[in-house]
């Protein structure tokens, strides 16, 4: 009579083990993860500085079903734009390609300002970044004639 209740209480104890191993997550150091719990709001995991300068990682319990995972890369990342239209200073059109270089070095913020509730990071990258970069383009480009423009490559 009590064995098979020691034996359904091993097998619970064994699945419960198994789980919490397998939900177990540990954040890479050159990521952090933003989870989203229901009802519990945002939370951004990502590696922690001791006061020698090493990057810590950390860790949290992940489930699936309860959660929603975007993980941002923290080492560098390339984005290319495509041809867009540009103008000089004189209104002479030209095109430009773009490859830029970036890197989040403040995860909390980046999630703030880049709006990234729906887990897609690139999406959001593109659409944000893509914009600024553009401007910024267009507005460098304004300054200067197309002969500046193209001694500068």
């Amino acid at each position: 009579m009590i064995l098979p209740i020691l034996i359904g209480l091993g097998i619970l104890v064994l699945v419960i083990v198994v789980v919490a191993f397998m939900s177990y997550t540990i954040v890479d150091p050159n990521e952090a993860h933003i989870v989203v719990t229901m009802g519990s709001g945002r939370k951004v995991y990502s590696p922690h500085v001791d006061k020698d300068g090493n990057k810590l990682s950390t860790a949290y319990f992940y489930f699936s079903s309860l959660m929603r995972r975007t993980i941002l890369p923290l080492a560098n990342v390339k984005l290319e734009i495509d041809k867009f239209s540009l103008k000089d200073s004189l209104v002479a059109p030209f095109f430009c390609e773009v490859v830029c270089w970036f890197r989040i070095s403040e995860p909390d913020i980046a999630v703030e300002k880049l709006d990234i509730n729906d887990g897609d990071f690139d999406d959001a990258v593109k659409q944000t970044l893509e914009a600024q970069v553009m401007g910024i383009a267009r507005a460098a480009a304004m300054k200067q004639e197309i002969l500046e423009i193209m001694n500068l490559s």
